[in-house]
């Protein structure tokens, strides 16, 4: 007697998605989008996935998604992420949307008070964080630009950074303070060596600076009441 055995494997729910985000991924990469655009991107679209509930959506789900995103109140900046990212996910699968961009609100730029800068400073008592923030804001960086940082891009006489690789791609040079590099000189000085594919980062974690300690930094502001992320400049807003 021979025995009938359906070795037909039907994929799960998960594994397809996971496969039409890593071919989102790839879709993304061969556009040329940074590594921080692209996280940003496939977390919008995972949350819109979410929402519609399929992984072929259809440009009335996308609409849908969009007036929920409307009535929670979400700034101009982030609706328009969120309609980049969707857009180039339709694209990827054939299904082209459009989308209005809105444009940001034009506000006054807000700025730093000596004292608000002395007392958020004076607040950090951890020093790598510290070296961590003073050159977030002394070089006015991204927070994907300090995770991109190695110890050969830091000239401490001449008080300069090499930004690799920054927004639209690009390289640059920005400055750094005497205080600035005095803190970097202590860090160094204390940290350990960490070679990552031939390279020292400046920072040691590398992208887990991202996910752990410049969250960490910000809710060490938030928990003392250093600082009011309501009205606060962008540069911190960037943590």
């Amino acid at each position: 007697m021979r025995i009938k055995v359906d070795w037909n494997k039907t994929p799960s729910t998960k594994e397809i998605s996971d496969c039409m985000f890593g071919k989102f991924r790839q879709h993304l990469r061969e556009r040329g989008l940074r590594e921080g655009t692209i996280e940003n991107y496939i977390g919008n679209v995972q949350r819109y996935i979410k929402f519609v509930g399929k992984d072929h959506p259809s440009a009335d789900d996308y609409t849908r998604f969009r007036e929920s995103l409307y009535s929670l109140k979400l700034s101009r900046s982030t609706l328009n992420q969120y309609g980049y990212a969707i857009k180039a996910y339709h694209k990827m699968l054939g299904n082209e949307v459009k989308f209005k961009r809105i444009d940001p609100n034009n506000h006054i730029p807000l700025y730093f008070s000596a004292y608000d800068v002395d007392r958020i400073f004076a607040t950090i008592q951890n020093l790598k964080h510290l070296a961590m923030l003073q050159v977030l804001f002394y070089g006015c960086l991204r927070a994907t630009e300090l995770c991109n940082l190695n110890d050969e891009d830091l000239d401490l006489q001449t008080l300069t950074l090499r930004i690799n690789n920054g927004k639209g791609g690009k390289d640059g040079i920005v400055y750094i303070t005497d205080e600035c590099a005095h803190v970097l000189k202590d860090y160094l000085a204390v940290r350990p060596p960490l070679i990552l594919e031939r390279n020292q980062p400046l920072y040691d974690g590398g992208a887990l600076i991202y996910t752990i300690c410049l969250p960490g930094i910000r809710i060490e502001l938030e928990l003392i009441s250093v600082v009011d992320y309501t009205s606060f400049p962008s540069i911190l807003q960037r943590l």
